[in-house]
């Protein structure tokens, strides 16, 4: 039994080339992203002579969170925020059961999370502000592997792995 699950989301929020931007208070910029990929399989119980059960679940999430001031901008401003966050939630699970006079299962969950977060300034922009200034990139991941498996019998052989891959690029800059 095969359960995938997966998705890839493109939140982006970006000024044009060359923008003037005037703002009594604050101007904000702000993206956010939240996913979610969860795959779960159960093949249940196989009991006979000769039982075998076998699941392979993945859950992959592969998103883009993206805030930028554009280049070449004129900004003034009482505060400036540029923010981008993701919140990437994926999870997997699996279970097989075998029984029989030779048996044997399988249970494999594997997870695989790429986030990019990424808030920044353009190249070139005279940015002034009465107040403060914000650039920030956050990532919040949770991720979830689970397997279980059982194998009864005279001669029984039984694996259950599970992996995680997270693997973010999260940047806040200037320029």
């Amino acid at each position: 039994m095969l359960s995938v699950s997966g998705g890839s989301i493109v939140a982006n929020v970006a000024t044009v080339t060359g923008a003037t931007i005037r703002a009594g208070g604050q101007f904000s910029l702000v993206s956010l992203s939240r996913d979610n990929a969860i795959a779960d399989a159960d093949a249940g119980t196989s009991i006979q002579l000769v039982g075998i059960g076998a699941v392979i679940t993945i859950a992959w999430i592969d998103s883009t969170s993206t805030a930028t001031l554009g280049d070449d901008n004129f900004v003034r401003t009482g505060s400036l925020v540029i923010l981008s966050t993701a919140d990437e939630l994926a999870s997997a699970s699996a279970q097989a059961n075998s029984g029989g006079l030779v048996g044997g299962s399988g249970n494999f969950a594997t997870i695989i999370v790429k986030p990019v977060v990424t808030a920044s300034t353009g190249l070139r922009s005279d940015i002034r502000t009465s107040g403060s200034i914000e650039i920030s990139a956050a990532l919040t991941p949770e991720t979830s592997a689970r397997v279980n498996g059982v194998s009864i019998g005279a001669l029984t052989v039984g694996v259950s792995e599970s992996s995680i891959t997270l693997t973010p690029t999260v940047t806040a800059s200037i320029g």
